[in-house]
């Protein structure tokens, strides 16, 4: 299953320690926009300051879920 399955309304993304680190930054913010762009919720076990991350947050409230991040 994927971000686009119907029957999902939240993403918890975990650990990407196993993602190379040049890497893992592109791949969060995509997965991320993706849900959110669907109305789905996120949960993130790390933080996602607002100042970097200013584009995510932006879409979550324009489509009403929520965007949650840090120690979950």
């Amino acid at each position: 299953s994927d971000v686009c399955s119907s029957d999902l309304d939240t993403l918890m993304v975990g650990d990407l320690s196993f993602i190379p680190k040049d890497k893992q930054k592109d791949l969060k913010i995509k997965i991320i926009k993706q849900a959110l762009i669907l109305g789905r919720n996120v949960l993130c076990k790390e933080d996602l300051l607002i100042d970097e991350y200013r584009e995510l947050y932006k879409i979550a409230k324009e489509k009403n879920v929520k965007l949650i991040s840090g120690h979950i």
